[in-house]
């Protein structure tokens, strides 16, 4: 059997004996009484030695990933200065009463266990600021958690919670909350109350597959940061959400969002954005405006336009392509009509779906503009909409006039780009029989 020492990492002497195979520990690590950090992590341990007690400086355990581990010794609870309890996916069936007896205990990790109850003794870890107990089999939130009153962090899903109780407005402190994955039938209204929290995890909250709407109300939130909407079968959201200015974050992953929703392009701190997995084929320019944006994620999406070479190259080359678009569409060397006319059209143009078939725009022009033309087709061209231009689609033999009239007739948008107010006689004449007809 090997021998393990422990080492100083960032100021803490750490003995790490995680992913060792280990079915019992070894007897020789009980001589490091100095350990403030004892990780015993994905390995397939049976139980823990009372010995454990001799670690009197130890703060930080981590058991989880031991499966068959099944539950602690008493004397877990003697360890008078841990701080860091975690025991995720411990095939846990019944909360071990000693943890209840850990004076400084700050975090308890007990998700994807079997647990269905807590110890109503729980109550007691007054320095506790950390509780996750998501994947279990709890159908209720532990009433006994509501009067955790110093609790920063709960952690109740996934589990097939369908209540939550109203005293959970008591926990005054709570900054973040995850509650994805319940089986609420409704959304529990008290969790707006709920004024302190700035990271809240509400994906599927009326479980997996089932609709999971955002509340009404959810801008009472005045200091979220963070907001989880994965897989809750969105196409739109309300337009309250434009209101919560202090978010930063949000995460819509497996929706069914065909664009970015406009009310999250009102809002100026967004930083990371998680849109993947929906049916978006389309980028606004308007996400130029996200100035404080650092990384959208939109793998999953059947997305046209930016093009893929820029897609793939990230957030940055994304926001760089729209302000390059921005700036170039407002130059040229023969006065504004490119400007002018260009913010026009792509104002017009900018809530057509992509074109299959006939042409989105028609584009006519004075013959000493046709440089300014041709770059704004180039321009929409590469924004994925088809253009008619006489000089693009026009060949020897063509009837002038018949080309013409049928393709303003087909068009989505038409237009005229000039200094003055003109229109070529031909397009003039054109213009006048569709009035008509």
């Amino acid at each position: 059997m090997p021998t393990f020492y422990p080492k100083t990492i960032n100021g803490r002497v750490t003995l790490d004996l995680s992913n060792q195979g280990l079915m019992s520990l070894p007897d020789d690590i009980f001589a490091f009484t100095n350990v403030q950090t004892l990780d015993l992590q994905n390995n397939d341990l049976q139980s823990i030695p009372p010995k454990i007690k001799l670690f009197t400086e130890l703060e930080i355990l981590y058991l989880s990933d031991n499966p068959n581990l099944q539950t602690v010794p008493n004397e877990i609870g003697q360890l008078a200065n841990l701080k860091d309890l975690r025991m995720s996916n411990c095939g846990i069936e019944t909360f071990p009463e000693t943890i209840c007896d850990l004076p400084r205990l700050g975090c308890l990790r007990l998700d994807k266990n079997e647990l269905f109850f807590l110890s109503p003794n729980i109550d007691r870890l007054r320095m506790l600021w950390g509780l996750f107990i998501g994947r279990n089999k709890f159908t209720e939130v532990p009433e006994v958690v509501c009067s955790m009153t110093g609790l920063k962090w709960l952690g109740l899903g996934p589990n097939p919670i369908r209540r939550v109780p109203g005293t959970i407005t008591r926990l005054t402190e709570l900054k973040g909350l995850v509650l994805s994955g319940c089986r609420f039938d409704e959304f529990p209204r008290q969790i707006l109350a709920l004024g302190a929290l700035e990271k809240l995890y509400m994906g599927q909250w009326a479980g997996v597959g089932k609709p999971s709407p955002v509340p009404d109300g959810i801008s009472l939130l005045t200091k979220l940061k963070f907001l989880s909407l994965n897989f809750c079968g969105l196409s739109s959201l309300p337009d309250e959400i434009a209101k919560m200015k202090t978010l930063e974050e949000i995460w819509m992953k497996g929706n069914n969002f065909t664009s970015i929703p406009p009310q999250v392009l009102a809002l100026p701190n967004i930083a990371i954005l998680d849109l993947q997995n929906n049916n978006i084929d389309k980028l606004p320019s308007t996400i130029a405006g996200l100035t404080k944006l650092r990384n959208i994620e939109l793998a999953g999406n059947p997305l046209r336009y930016p093009p893929a070479n820029v897609i793939v190259r990230g957030t940055a080359a994304i926001l760089s392509f729209f302000g390059h678009d921005a700036g170039a569409e407002g130059k040229s060397s023969k006065g504004d009509v490119t400007s002018d006319e260009s913010s026009k059209v792509l104002q017009a143009v900018g809530n057509l779906s992509l074109a299959e078939g006939p042409a989105d725009v028609f584009l006519s022009y004075q013959w000493d503009h046709q440089e300014q033309a041709l770059l704004l087709y180039s321009r929409l061209q590469e924004r994925g909409y088809s253009c008619w231009m006489d000089v693009k689609q026009m060949g020897g033999g063509d009837s002038l006039y018949g080309m013409i009239d049928s393709a303003i007739r087909r068009a989505k948008v038409s237009s005229a780009a000039s200094h003055r107010p003109t229109v070529s006689p031909t397009i003039a004449k054109t213009r006048s029989r569709l009035r008509t007809t």
